[in-house]
């Protein structure tokens, strides 16, 4: 990737940094290194809209998406998704459209990465913010 002749942008991504030998992420092979963490207030509100938007367009503004956001700290946007998608099923299974408290009810039985892993989380957040990265958000 130094070597390059032509203006390329390379993108990569690890779930364990550690694990990659340092000429791989020294300055020069990649030009930084984010930090995407797990999403803030405004972030998950965002995440929220991207995928009710998507397959409710017409009637996903009648979602309370600060009181989601609210219940779904140290959710990743992944596990977001997932949430929309468990109360799309049993609202289907139930053979009607799913409603805010469909997703209320998934996000109350949903348990986080971040909590049962918190560990490794708790160590990636100390890694990032002691300057090992740049931090990735919008806030």
């Amino acid at each position: 990737m130094s070597e390059k002749k032509s203006p390329v942008f390379v993108v990569a991504t690890a779930n364990n940094i550690n694990s990659l030998p340092s000429e791989i992420i020294r300055k020069g092979r990649f030009d930084e290194i984010f930090f995407i963490g797990l999403p803030n207030f405004k972030e998950r509100k965002l995440i929220f809209k991207v995928h009710l938007s998507r397959i409710r367009p017409k009637s996903w503004d009648s979602y309370d998406l600060s009181v989601l956001s609210e219940m779904t700290k140290k959710f990743s946007g992944a596990e977001i998704e997932e949430v929309i998608i468990e109360a799309m099923h049993t609202a289907f299974s139930e053979n009607r459209e799913f409603t805010f408290n469909d997703v209320l009810d998934a996000i109350n039985q949903f348990v986080p990465l971040a909590y049962t892993n918190q560990e490794k989380i708790d160590y990636l957040e100390e890694w990032a913010n002691a300057g090992k990265a740049r931090l990735a958000s919008i806030e």
